[in-house]
């Protein structure tokens, strides 16, 4: 039975949340994303995932017993069509070891190489991580040219920092298989391999040492260097892992630079929101100072002239009782005497004054 990343290197969890993170892969997310730019539309009705499928491979004497899903209908990595398993035809060989060690080979090899599904190409796992890093740079690039002057969107800054950390926490978990299947190799190969530090000649005496064969029945040397030959590909099978494992390292190097990188410009992205925010501050705070001052202006006008107006206006009424204050000119004409008017005029405004004065202070003690 195949197994998602998640389950493989979370086998505890439970299934509601295995099924939250295997919809939320990164290879899900990009392949969906890539489809949607090219094509316009989702081409794939079954969502890509990264499956771990499991090879058992029995040993019994001269005999290899082999299980692998070598299709499935709901998996990225498989194709509908069928096709051979392992390779057609098996290589026969001596040795039963060197049978398990290339069934190993290939699947590791298998690795590097990209898939087709519902008449859809898809390239190495790998190749997917690698693309969906520069995908992201390219996307906090537009999203600091687009939204330069605006505030900062903490959703979609949250969702960069998400796919980021996704990227780097399913680099290790594929790290992870591979050092499993490093190790298993490596058993095997320090266990079964006769070819590593012998000539054909030494390995078939050390064979007929061992009783593994018969003069009659023993194998040629051109059938040893043929074995040898074949042990180079189980060895470069383990060469290939520690390649996958050099650039897993190097990929997530890559997305920790691309994490810290983002940060700082997210970060400076805050920093030049709050820098626009205090200018506009401090221009409200100019703003309301120049209307301050100018309602300060009208109100010592109104203040000031509000009552000389009433006065003019009064004293420009014929009332009886400010006929005394009246004397007559030169020419015979009754008139107010400036100096009075002018005493007058000031005990009032020092009146209004004084009032308003008492009610602003008396207004501030009660607040």
């Amino acid at each position: 039975m195949e197994r998602t990343l998640d389950e493989a290197y979370y086998p505890g969890l439970g299934r509601e949340i295995l099924k939250l993170r295997n919809k939320d892969q990164v290879v899900t997310r990009s392949v969906k994303s890539q489809m949607l730019r090219e094509r316009g539309q989702e081409t794939i009705k079954l969502s890509p995932i990264v499956l771990v499928p499991q090879l058992w491979l029995w040993r019994l004497d001269d005999i290899v017993v082999s299980a692998f899903p070598e299709r499935e209908n709901i998996s990225l990595w498989h194709t509908e069509a069928p096709r051979s398993l392992y390779m057609n035809p098996v290589v026969e060989t001596v040795s039963p070891d060197l049978q398990l060690g290339l069934i190993i080979a290939y699947h590791v090899e298998e690795f590097a190489n990209g898939y087709q599904n519902l008449n859809v190409t898809f390239p190495p796992v790998l190749n997917i991580f690698e693309t969906e890093v520069v995908s992201i740079l390219s996307e906090v690039d537009n999203y600091m040219r687009v939204s330069k002057s605006s505030l900062p969107n903490i959703e979609v800054e949250s969702g960069f920092m998400h796919d980021i950390s996704d990227i780097r926490d399913e680099l290790a978990m594929i790290q992870d298989v591979l050092s499993q299947q490093e190790d298993v190799l490596a058993d095997l190969v320090d266990d079964a391999d006769p070819t590593r530090n012998i000539t054909s000649e030494e390995m078939f005496c050390k064979l007929m040492a061992d009783g593994n064969v018969d003069k009659e029945h023993s194998p040629s040397s051109a059938q040893f260097d043929q074995e040898a030959a074949l042990w180079e590909r189980v060895h470069h099978a383990q060469k290939s892992l520690v390649q996958y494992r050099k650039r897993i390292e190097k990929i997530d190097r890559d997305a920790e630079r691309l994490q810290q990188l983002v940060q700082s410009k997210l970060d400076l992205k805050r920093t030049f929101a709050s820098m626009q925010q205090a200018e506009t501050s401090i221009q409200e705070a100019r703003d309301s100072k120049l209307l301050s001052l100018v309602v300060i202006g009208f109100t010592i006008v109104t203040i000031i002239f509000t009552p000389l107006s009433f006065m003019v206006g009064l004293f420009a009424l014929d009332i009886d009782q400010l006929s005394g204050l009246k004397r007559s000119d030169e020419g015979g004409t009754d008139v107010y005497s400036g100096s009075t008017l002018a005493g007058i005029f000031s005990k009032l405004e020092h009146l209004t004054l004084s009032t308003n004065a008492t009610l602003i202070l008396t207004v501030s003690q009660s607040e």
